[in-house]
């Protein structure tokens, strides 16, 4: 059972927004030395931060930019993908569905480590596979997000927008990102600038429009069709 630490936080920007969730369910990369769990910065509920801070880390971005009052440019734990999660009862006991998925996809099965508390929080370490690029970490963390729902099996319909928006070629999108051998930078958005609303799967999936100008689009397309 890990312990929350804050003596690590990097920064804590009050000046911090989003818009609301419909899912409670709160994200933050985080560290885990012996029995704590050390939190790298705030709280987030909307998923596009986590690919922010990708981005900019992986760019080397040090200045003092923000989106929407978050600017949190690193450190991150490379050896896996380590996340606090908040508000996700559920999360732990739908896990074996996404760890089966994992395995039949050739990736090391998530872990859950329990955190001190009423059973809402825990940490997962993911494969840093899940990090390759925001396309990869955008999917891994609505996952997580579909795992606080009551489900039978991983492919139930969801209560999540973007996984129904996109349902066979969202479950279909990592075997796709398996076939990738091409990777220049995490980001997939064509520029730092806007980068926040076109990193994730969905634009890659559903905006035909701008799916040629991304970083791995053009890569995708080639290499799993089927996805479009």
């Amino acid at each position: 059972m890990l312990k929350i630490d804050k003596s690590k936080k990097w920064k804590d920007k009050q000046g911090y927004c989003e818009v609301g969730q419909v899912n409670k369910s709160k994200f933050t990369f985080a560290l885990v030395e012996a029995d704590k769990v050390f939190p790298l910065h705030q709280e987030i509920k909307c998923r596009d931060f986590l690919n922010d801070t990708l981005a900019w880390r992986d760019e080397k971005i040090t200045d003092e930019s923000s989106i929407y009052g978050y600017d949190y440019k690193g450190p991150v734990d490379t050896a896996n993908t380590t996340l606090l999660l908040t508000y996700c009862p559920l999360v732990a006991g739908n896990m074996p569905l996404l760890n089966a998925f994992e395995k039949e996809l050739g990736v090391t099965p998530t872990e859950v480590i329990p955190v001190d508390g009423d059973g809402s929080t825990l940490v997962t370490k993911g494969s840093p596979w899940w990090m390759k690029t925001t396309v990869h970490m955008a999917w891994y963390t609505q996952a997580l997000r579909h795992l606080n729902y009551k489900l039978t099996k991983l492919t139930d319909k969801s209560q999540e927008y973007l996984i129904n928006d996109t349902h066979d070629s969202y479950w279909k999108l990592p075997f796709g990102l398996k076939k990738l051998t091409e990777f220049t930078i995490v980001r997939n958005a064509p520029t730092l600038n806007g980068m926040h609303d076109h990193n994730g799967f969905h634009t890659l999936l559903t905006n035909e429009y701008i799916r040629d100008k991304l970083t791995y689009g053009p890569q995708i397309m080639k290499v799993a069709p089927e996805l479009f």
